[in-house]
């Protein structure tokens, strides 16, 4: 059994409000309306530029919405659908998945997501990243205001998966002490 932790999406009225308006903002600019910006004629080409910028806009929302969610645990390890790592990463090349405040005020900003390599184990990228908790090289992997899921969430399933490897630094956030 496996638990993904996923994406958040984009508001699908948002979405339907930039596809209709561009649909009929194109319309409007192939049957001859006109666009003006402060009394400036700017003609049908303006007009259509900004729709087709609507649509883009809505096709790159659900495209969003389709993507596969970034992180996947399972008793046999991770699976990352980041940017930078897009890869399995088995337990036994996982020293710790450490829960990091955001660096600086804690109202400033989300937790983030790290990793810390085992020694000798190769992920594809480089472990530059002190991180704040215990001072050891990590990859950042996602910011927690990226994902649907709760804070809460993300440490129960961290905890139930990874186990000791599991860090939270949120819950030593103010003592200066690292627990797990």
């Amino acid at each position: 059994m496996s638990l993904q932790l996923h994406r958040n999406r984009p508001s699908p009225i948002m979405l339907s409000f930039f596809l209709l308006g561009g649909v009929y903002l194109g319309w409007g600019a192939l049957n001859g309306d006109r666009l003006r910006i402060m009394f400036i004629p700017v003609g049908s080409v303006g007009l259509l530029v900004i729709a087709l910028c609507g649509v883009g806009l809505a096709l790159a929302g659900l495209a969003q919405t389709l993507r596969p969610p970034p992180i996947t645990l399972d008793a046999s390890g991770l699976r990352f659908r980041t940017a930078d790592l897009n890869r399995f990463v088995p337990w036994q090349s996982v020293e710790a998945v450490i829960l990091e405040p955001y660096p600086g005020s804690v109202s400033a900003g989300h937790p983030r997501l790290l990793l810390v390599p085992s020694a000798g184990a190769d992920l594809g990228l480089p472990a530059e990243y002190v991180n704040t908790v215990d001072a050891r090289g990590s990859i950042v992997v996602v910011s927690l205001d990226q994902l649907r899921e709760s804070t809460d969430q993300v440490v129960g399933a961290f905890r139930t998966y990874a186990g000791p490897r599991f860090v939270n630094g949120l819950s030593t956030a103010g003592t200066g002490q690292a627990a797990s």
